[in-house]
């Protein structure tokens, strides 16, 4: 176990492991994608062949939206290939003061968007690369 889990009060451990669930399931679908469309696409068929229940692009705040939000778990998933860590690391921000959000998934196609502080607001934030295939 690491440090951090260690230290995590027990919410967040199953919060963490939640992550972990659907991180391995989103890793373990294959990708081929040219743009954002096309991977979200793709995250919603690895997410519902693992059996996850999601509600795509919810509204979180009259202005912002997650790409898919794993209702029973608290879970947000953002679909993200383009633009920089600054601007990610903002928009996750915001997703994590709604009241709906106890984590947050990033899944990109870029080491460098996976670079994310390890909470924001109180609200664990992970990420995971996936490959960039091309149809």
């Amino acid at each position: 176990m690491s440090e951090q889990q260690e230290l995590a009060p027990k919410g967040a451990k199953k919060t963490l492991a939640s992550i972990s669930r659907i991180a391995s399931a989103i890793r373990g679908h294959a990708y081929a994608f040219q743009d954002e469309s096309d991977l979200q696409e793709g995250i919603a068929a690895a997410l519902g062949a693992a059996d996850f229940s999601y509600l795509r692009e919810h509204r979180l705040s009259p202005k912002d939206r997650i790409d898919f939000f794993l209702f029973s778990l608290g879970i947000g998933v953002e679909a993200k290939i383009d633009g920089g860590i600054s601007a990610l690391t903002r928009q996750l921000h915001r997703y994590a003061q709604s009241d709906e959000i106890v984590g947050l998934l990033v899944v990109t196609s870029r080491f460098a968007l996976a670079t994310l502080p390890p909470t924001l607001n109180g609200q664990p934030v992970r990420a995971t690369v996936i490959a960039r295939g091309l149809r």
